[in-house]
């Protein structure tokens, strides 16, 4: 799911199944870098995400494992 609120884009992604499922929050300036970051942070390639919305990013994303342990540091 994406929504753009205050704004600032946010980008939702349920990741895992059963006891490891885990909800990934992504928020930036701009949908662009919301993509940017979640391309990022799961170790996705160009061939893999051309072409993709962000929506369709993020349901690849949400049968992918991260490769990377953060996205940022949480701060405000």
């Amino acid at each position: 799911m994406s929504a753009v609120t205050d704004g600032q884009s946010t980008a939702t992604i349920k990741v895992g199944k059963g006891a490891d499922t885990y909800w990934l929050i992504v928020k930036a300036d701009t949908p662009g870098q919301v993509r940017a970051d979640i391309i990022e942070h799961f170790g996705l390639g160009p061939i893999e995400t051309a072409g993709l919305t962000l929506d369709q990013l993020i349901a690849v994303a949400s049968r992918t494992t991260p490769r990377r342990g953060t996205i940022g540091d949480g701060g405000e």
